[in-house]
């Protein structure tokens, strides 16, 4: 994401009342109020799975991530990344929409936000720049299988 440059397409997104952003370029859908099937033991991380034309898609909440609080459990939309070595789904608070990176310099994050890695790229214009890459190949992202011998409830 930080090498994205002005006027670039971007898809903001809110979450807890600011608004986020990845490049268009690695979403490859969005999905308006999907239904989503829980995974039993997951962690607060993962808000369920999300048939997509018949492919499992993980759908992730990335307020943990980022030390935000609050919790997704029935998403207005899912904003769809490409990632390895599947695709993931982004829990988001409401309707995304294509804006044009903003020109000027790439500021570093709010100070609530710095401390999580290379998740938060920094932010411009009221927007926080997430790096979809990043954020779609984080391990705490995805379901962990149970150990041998446990059952899972279902």
């Amino acid at each position: 994401m930080n090498t994205v440059k002005p006027g670039a397409p971007i898809l903001t997104f809110p979450l807890e009342g600011s608004r986020f952003a990845v490049e268009l370029a690695n979403v490859r859908e969005v999905v308006l109020r999907p239904p989503l099937a829980i995974i039993p033991g997951a962690p607060d991380t993962l808000v369920g799975l999300l048939s997509l034309r018949g492919q499992p898609v993980v759908v992730a909440d990335l307020r943990p991530l980022i030390g935000l609080a609050g919790r997704s459990t029935a998403p207005p939309a899912v904003v769809v990344i490409d990632g390895a070595p599947a695709p993931l789904g982004l829990a988001v608070d409401g309707m995304p929409r294509v804006e044009s990176m903003p020109a000027g310099t790439l500021l570093p994050p709010a100070p609530e936000l710095s401390g999580h890695g290379a998740i938060v790229v920094g932010s411009s214009e009221g927007r926080t720049l997430l790096a979809s890459d990043v954020v779609a190949a984080d391990s705490r992202l995805m379901p962990h299988p149970s150990p041998p011998g446990r059952q899972v409830p279902g």
